[in-house]
């Protein structure tokens, strides 16, 4: 029920003490006969939760042999002669089940039959979500891809298709028909028009996305188009003015295209001040990732205590010019020994302050399996 605590009492021998009040459920000697372990087999369903689920049980009747008379499940598909499972009664059993992880589970012998003599896509083929090796043609890719609107409609509505294409560089053709969307560093400015002669500028990097949210009828709506809109009821026409720009020129664009509606008399409807772009990962220019980086004396320390400003340097192409300052620390090869380990360990009260301030030594001990010997000091 709480596997932390227990462990903690296990490294630091605490057991004996905490557990004096309980009441040690032990069966005695010979407890699990053939009928007591029937019993318990039947509670299951599939071999593997008889075995994660009643281990004892599970062990003793391995032992006895007693697996093939007290399971079912373990008969249909154990107790076989040798090459009795061909491919057509491979296929017939996978027919049983709804998903590959059933058809593991559930008949693993079959499975594993089925890996080893490569029929796995094959006799599978019945069951949803689940593709074999290279279906991913660049016909099928394009044919799939005619579904969406949007490259990122395609990602999350076919991510397979979507990286194969990505991946091999159809995406300028079989995408040609899609609508080009920008991100967090690239926006395009569009204006909306009232009849009444008011005006409302805006940058978006999701023009389709960005229009029908200003007229979505619901009270947590609070753009001022809308609320224009929805006093004056007057008829609007939408226009997406530029292409996708970078961050910098769309907002002096924004300023430049409001500043010519004003001087033509359009009366603006703008609340915020134009080139609010929104998201904090836009404040960090090269000053500020440079004025944050100097704070640091290495690289890992940089990217874990400045996430967003290590983020838009990698971005950008800037880490070099932030990392020019820092001294590259690199042990040779096998410098980290197990004594070496254990003496770094011991500065730190917890496992996660020794990962953050000397990794090296922390995957040393992972790889090696030295948490219980050296960890023990820990919290």
């Amino acid at each position: 029920m709480c596997k932390s605590a227990y462990s903690a009492s296990l490294n630091n021998r605490w057991l004996d003490e905490v557990c004096q009040h309980m009441i040690e459920l032990v069966k005695p000697k010979n407890y699990w006969t053939k009928e007591r372990c029937k019993e318990e087999a039947l509670k299951y369903k599939c071999i593997k939760d008889f075995r994660t689920k009643s281990i004892t049980a599970y062990r003793n009747s391995k032992i006895n042999s007693w697996l093939i008379d007290i399971c079912p499940y373990y008969i249909e598909t154990t107790n076989k002669p040798m090459n009795y499972w061909t491919k057509e009664k491979c296929k017939e059993e996978a027919l049983k089940y709804n998903s590959r992880r059933d058809f593991r589970i559930n008949s693993n012998n079959v499975y594993n039959t089925c890996t080893y003599y490569g029929w796995l896509d094959e006799v599978c083929s019945h069951l949803p979500g689940w593709k074999p090796k290279n279906y991913w043609t660049k016909e099928r890719c394009k044919e799939e891809a005619l579904k969406y609107n949007s490259r990122h409609e395609f990602e999350l509505g076919n991510t397979s298709a979507y990286l194969t294409s990505r991946r091999n560089n159809w995406l300028d053709e079989i995408g040609s028909h899609m609508i080009v969307c920008g991100n967090k560093y690239k926006r395009c400015i569009y204006s909306i028009e009232f009849s009444d002669n008011h005006i409302y500028v805006g940058l978006t990097y999701n023009f389709e996305k960005r229009i029908k949210d200003h007229f979505i009828d619901k009270d947590s709506n609070r753009s001022s188009a809308f609320l224009h809109f929805k006093e004056t009821n007057s008829t609007y026409e939408v226009k997406q003015i530029t292409d996708y720009l970078e961050k910098e020129e769309a907002v002096k664009m924004e300023n430049y295209i409001l500043k010519s509606y004003f001087e033509k008399n359009w009366i603006p409807l703008n609340k915020a001040k134009c080139g609010a772009l929104g998201g904090s990962n836009l404040i960090w220019n090269f000053e500020k990732c440079k004025e944050e980086a100097l704070k640091y004396k290495t690289r890992r320390e940089f990217g874990t205590k400045c996430s967003s400003g290590y983020q838009s340097s990698r971005i950008n192409g800037w880490l070099d010019e932030m990392y020019s300052h820092m001294e590259e620390k690199k042990n040779p090869n096998g410098f980290w020994t197990k004594e070496k380990c254990k003496e770094e360990a011991l500065k730190y009260s917890t496992r996660k302050e020794l990962e953050l301030n000397c990794n090296g030594a922390f995957l040393t001990i992972k790889r090696n399996k030295w948490q219980k010997e050296l960890y023990n000091h820990m919290n």
